[in-house]
């Protein structure tokens, strides 16, 4: 089989056979319509989404723009949307006629399935049953328990999907109580960002705002999936290249979402024009080779550099940057073969009162921080959004050396090692009908795959070498030497157009596990610092 594989899909293997976007975004959405069937007040809701005075998005907080388009909302905002006010109502009489130990054998979608909970329920033991309670019981009951316990032994963990105000009011209760111990499943997305940029920039976010993405003349993706993460940008990335703006993709999987984009707010392209090519090329680096990657990108910058010279912008380096010298040095002495085989202040506590009111609650937001939420009720819906600032856009480097970090690798993988002999690597991921850990459907329409959500993705030629058949159901396994046992059974293989010696999986069935045993012995993970979850992150080896 012969294919440029910078700008082609493996034919062999499942993949989607159209554009992101188009009529196929819009089937998805009439398919949560009529499985949720929302009422007229959710579909306002909708409608006024992502729009001046409007609802925010809970899916990917994307910004409100100034000049609205009708539909202010992607295949994705709008499932989040309609899921969320759906009209399915799960009521005391569910948890009568079900027990715990049953709905412990259901899947998380067929839970939610069940509709939005109308009571306060308590579990009892004795009968095996959750059973309703009032809301004064229920605060009473919590209140005595975290009486009991020492402040800081404790972990307050709420959704990512939680509203800014009621996320302020949770964390300052928190505080209050006597810990800061504050997880939400947003971690395991920006953790790596603010710990990491905060180090090098001095701002634990990234410095561009959406108006930046006009200017550009390249964008490097390196492991985002724009068609299911963030639909609403595949309008930015087509203007950008419909202006002459170029993209190159980094990533394992080849993502729908970053090849084609038809516009569903463009009639002609909707029906007679051709799709507009995202990715000029796109790379599929082995997990962890983003390193490898950039190092490859800076080595070449500075080799031509030497050859030609005009290439850096010296007087920019110098003036914003430090550790310069060290990188290069470090770049010059990487062999290319080896690259490519890598590859705050404490309000009067008004409970009552900022439940009722949120407008009260973005008041405490500007006590809390005046510089970046001056007037915030007033801006709220300035349309555009409102800049809060950001000090590494304006080239204010909050480091310690008061200028931007440059870092040279140690390694050239985000694995610590590449896979040898046996060894594989897992990368997880969640599908276009899934947010976090809610899933909406099973049609992953963007990758092509349809139906169970427990297979195993892994390229025929892997497929071969480790003697696996197609529909072959093979277990996962982990023996890391924790005193936890973790495994996930019953995977079907399913062939995929992925790099060798790593398989996919879909989060979050994948969660508990970390090792792959294939029809082999058994298996050790290695497993590597960092601050995100580590399933994605995990070397196996036969031992």
């Amino acid at each position: 089989m012969t294919r440029d594989k910078t700008t082609e899909q493996r034919p062999d293997t499942l993949h989607y056979i159209h554009a992101s976007g188009g009529w196929g975004s819009l089937r998805g959405i009439e398919h949560i319509l009529l499985d949720q069937k929302p009422t007229f007040r959710a579909l306002r809701t909708l409608f006024r989404q992502n729009k001046p005075g409007g609802h925010m998005c809970t899916s990917c907080a994307w910004t409100k723009p100034p000049e609205p388009h009708p539909f202010e909302f992607c295949e994705n905002g709008a499932k989040a949307t309609i899921w969320d006010l759906t009209s399915k109502r799960c009521t005391p009489d569910f948890f009568a006629e079900k027990t715990v130990s049953e709905l412990r054998t259901w899947s998380d979608h067929d839970l939610e399935e069940a509709g939005r909970l109308t009571h306060p329920m308590r579990y009892n033991p004795q009968t095996d049953h959750y059973e309703a309670c009032t809301w004064d019981q229920a605060f009473s009951a919590i209140g005595a328990k975290l009486r009991e316990l020492e402040p800081r032994s404790t972990v307050f963990y709420t959704s990512g999907k939680a509203a800014l105000e009621t996320a302020y009011l949770f964390q300052l209760f928190a505080r209050l109580y006597g810990h800061n111990n504050l997880p939400d499943s947003s971690n395991m997305c920006h953790e790596t960002t603010s710990v990491g940029l905060k180090k090098v920039t001095g701002s634990s976010v990234g410095a561009c705002v959406f108006s930046d993405f006009d200017h550009c003349d390249l964008i490097l993706f390196f492991g985002q999936n724009t068609g299911s993460n963030s639909p609403s940008f595949l309008h930015k990335l087509q203007e950008t290249v419909e202006r002459g703006g170029r993209i190159i993709t980094f990533n394992p999987l080849r993502e729908t979402g970053l090849l084609e984009f038809v516009n569903p707010q463009r009639p002609t392209q909707m029906t007679v024009m051709p799709a507009t090519p995202l990715s000029e090329i796109y790379l599929q680096v082995r997990p962890g080779g983003d390193i490898a990657a950039l190092a490859g990108l800076c080595k070449h910058l500075f080799e031509l550099e030497h050859s030609q010279g005009g290439i850096i912008d010296w007087a920019f380096v110098r003036e914003h940057t430090n550790g310069t010298q060290e990188l290069e040095a470090v770049l010059r002495e990487l062999d290319w073969e080896e690259i490519e085989h890598t590859l705050s202040t404490n309000p009067k506590v008004r409970w009552d009162d900022w439940t009722g009111d949120y407008s009260l609650i973005r008041n405490l937001f500007e006590l809390s921080y005046p510089e970046k939420f001056k007037d915030f009720n007033k801006r709220l819906f300035t349309p555009g959004g409102f800049y809060r600032g950001n000090a590494a856009r304006e080239r204010l480097w909050k480091t310690e050396s008061g200028k931007a970090e440059c870092t040279a690798p140690d390694v050239l993988s985000a694995l610590g090692k590449m896979p040898e002999g046996d060894e594989v690597t897992l990368i997880t991921l969640r599908s276009n009908d899934q947010f976090n850990t809610t899933i909406y459907g099973f049609r992953d329409r963007l990758r092509g795959l349809e139906g169970s959500r427990h297979i195993l993705l892994i390229n025929p030629d892997e497929m071969a070498r480790r003697g696996l058949q197609e529909g072959q159901v093979v277990a996962l396994k982990s023996t890391v030497e924790d005193g936890v046992k973790r495994s996930v059974s019953g995977l079907k293989v399913t062939a995929y157009d992925l790099p060798d010696t790593c398989v996919g999986a879909y989060y979050s069935g994948s969660k508990p596990f970390g090792t792959v045993e294939l029809p082999r012995p058994s298996f050790q993970d290695a497993c590597i610092q960092g601050s995100t979850s580590s399933d994605r992150h995990i070397v196996r080896r036969p031992i």
